[in-house]
């Protein structure tokens, strides 16, 4: 496969993770195989290939993605921490402030204090999960 095509199916597959990013679908192992398929590679191959443009797993950068957006809703636009954790399909508070810590490496509170995120430390990238893990 040229560089060209390969990089051209995993802009197709970064929008495909938008998708799923808006639907809240979780990024498991099926949604990926599925994801994978629709560009013509296995689960493994698309996961190696998409690790090599983006620099990440399909799942850490999603999960990345949404807790950018976390931040984005409860800094910007005030919205409750509750309220966040729904639009992004988690099952409760917990387990979103347990997933954006991980994560961001402080709790979703700390996005409101005055300091805000930019003396915390960012998360492990060894512990990203989705907020149902």
């Amino acid at each position: 496969m040229s560089r060209v095509a390969a990089s051209s199916m995993m802009l197709l597959a970064m929008k495909t993770l938008v998708a799923l990013l808006v639907s809240k679908m979780a990024p498991t192992t099926a949604a990926l195989a599925v994801l994978a398929a629709e560009i013509g590679n296995s689960r493994s191959v698309f996961a190696e290939r998409f690790m090599a443009v983006t620099g990440a797993t399909p799942v850490r950068h999603l999960t990345e993605l949404r807790m950018q957006l976390a931040t984005q809703w409860i800094a910007r636009d005030q919205q409750s921490i509750d309220r966040v954790g729904q639009k992004l399909g988690c099952n409760s508070q917990a387990a979103f402030s347990r997933a954006f810590k991980r994560v961001v490496g402080a709790p979703p509170s700390a996005v409101r204090s005055p300091a805000g995120l930019y003396k915390t430390q960012s998360g492990d990238p060894d512990r990203i999960r989705t907020c149902d893990q």
